[in-house]
């Protein structure tokens, strides 16, 4: 099996080792395929009286999120791709929801004017990110800077 993104090619393996990695390779993409497969039929089936309680609970279990480090990292790289692709030439941009904080920092280090309400429900916009970091009602006029 040969990859795209190694230039310089390497020796061929033994059989076990390429035994081992195709194997690992197939366990790991049938476990993505079977959890893809369980969480859409589990969202399916527990209706809209229960995804803010199951958001909450996802986002309780794993504290990064509430990290000021996670929330200033800024944009993941496909998010960047997508963003310059489709939004090059926009001075304005309104957004009708974006992650728990991370997005709405990376969005105001790159846009004029945003105006935020943070949600006091799990999950919403700007609802996990650190106190002090945003305000309800805050108007964005430069990155950074509230007034």
């Amino acid at each position: 099996m040969t990859s795209h993104a190694c230039p310089v090619p390497r020796p061929r393996l033994p059989f076990l080792l390429r035994l081992h990695l195709r194997v690992s390779r197939g366990i790991y993409r049938a476990y993505v395929g079977l959890q893809a497969v369980l969480t859409g039929f589990w969202l399916g089936i527990l209706g809209r009286d229960c995804l803010p309680l199951l958001d909450q609970l996802i986002y309780d279990e794993c504290q990064v999120f509430d990290t000021e480090q996670w929330n200033r990292r800024g944009f993941f790289e496909w998010e960047k791709v997508a963003l310059e692709r489709y939004f090059a030439g926009c001075k304005r941009l309104l957004v009708g929801g974006a992650g728990g904080g991370r997005e709405i920092l990376a969005l105001l280090r790159q846009f004029t004017f945003i105006t935020l309400r943070k949600s006091r429900s799990p999950g919403a916009a700007g609802s996990r990110l650190p106190s002090g970091l945003l305000r309800d009602g805050a108007v964005w006029t430069r990155a950074g800077h509230c007034r």
